[in-house]
């Protein structure tokens, strides 16, 4: 019988990041080049045909990245985009919290999302940051275990999983490619990784639970996967962006979260300085079998030979300006500030 695989796929270009004050839109959209990108998506992913499930966080940007990329497998086999929040992202910036179930409701009327677990008790207050929903390392990758589990025991054989570029490290528990130890990251992807046969599983996330160094891990895996790391001549933005430096107080080098992250990587991955790439670019996919760690029997995910040649080698920098530009601040009251400046300097953050 072949093996169950999942396509994981990061969204599409939203709102947020455009800029860092945008952190402070509650559940951006997806911008135009956003939308572009799913048709783009659409008519490259070669497993169209197969798929014959759709999972997605409940953020609006995952769900119309899933609606918008795989409308044909959705349209020949009548699939709806179930809504998982157990693959929501791993801040509680307000760009990365989740709307209420009825919102969702008016705003995907009509179209093939299925919302029924969000109505569970399971799924209660999934929105608001807290407990098992927390922005803390331990419960992020709580969360990505029960996702792992679920999907384990889900029928379907080939099935596309639509999340977010910080959670998809907890996710595949790949941290490889979250962070270079000279704190430049850069857009595209890492070369083959002879790690992935060794992982272990239940290997701590990096350590943590405080809010910082996950908005660190998060603000690294933004700026490495280039949320607007698509080829670059494609940004609109450059009016925003000498602004920011000045308010934009990235954690690279000053938190103490940082070096307890690089400390981690360094004992648990003492190669990673070497690793030329980082992160995951709007709508790039990966495939993955299940696998189960020989030592606690917990589900793990295996990114397939296939996925991992496909993209060796596809290093592209990014530019300074960029990466300064998707950083994840340090916290809600930084965004909200840095929107207030720029509105008093006229400079419109999009909503």
């Amino acid at each position: 019988m072949p093996p169950v695989t999942i396509h994981c796929v990061r969204h599409a270009q939203g709102f947020h990041n455009i800029s860092v004050a945008n952190h402070a839109i509650h559940d951006p959209m997806l911008t135009q080049l956003g939308e572009e990108q799913c048709k783009a998506l659409q008519a490259n992913f070669p497993f169209m045909d197969r798929v014959d499930s759709v999972v997605a966080s409940p953020l609006k940007r995952t769900m119309y990245t899933a609606l918008h990329s795989f409308t044909p497998a959705i349209k020949n086999k009548h699939l709806k985009v179930y809504a998982l929040p157990e693959l929501q992202e791993t801040s509680d910036l307000p760009c990365d919290t989740g709307s209420d179930v009825r919102e969702l409701e008016s705003e995907f009327k009509g179209q093939p999302v299925d919302l029924s677990y969000m109505y569970t008790p399971q799924a209660k207050a999934w929105n608001n940051k807290t407990g098992k929903w927390g922005a803390t390392a331990s419960a992020v990758d709580d969360r990505a275990r029960i996702a792992r589990e679920w999907l384990y025991n889900r029928p379907e054989k080939e099935i596309v999983v639509v999340t977010h570029g910080g959670f998809l490290h907890y996710f595949t528990e790949d941290w490889m490619d979250t962070h270079k130890m000279d704190g430049t990251p850069s857009a595209g992807n890492p070369p083959l990784h002879r790690h992935r046969h060794r992982r272990r599983s239940d290997a701590p996330p990096p350590p943590s639970d405080s809010i910082t160094s996950l908005r660190h891990i998060r603000s690294q895996s933004e700026s490495g996967s280039g949320s607007d790391a698509y080829s670059s001549h494609h940004h609109h933005h450059h009016h925003h962006h000498h602004h920011h430096h000045q308010f934009s107080r990235d954690t690279q080098t000053s938190s103490s979260s940082s070096l307890a992250f690089r400390e981690h990587m360094q004992h648990h991955h003492p190669h990673s300085h070497r690793v030329p790439g980082t992160g995951w670019l709007n709508t790039e996919y990966r495939s993955y079998n299940f696998g189960n760690n020989p030592r606690s029997g917990r589900v793990i995910l295996v990114e397939t030979e296939q996925s991992r040649a496909r993209r060796s080698g596809n290093d592209q920098p990014l530019s300074r300006e960029e990466q300064s530009n998707l950083h994840r601040t340090e916290s809600k009251q930084k965004a909200e500030e840095e929107k207030a400046y720029q509105k008093a300097s006229g400079i419109q953050a999009k909503v």
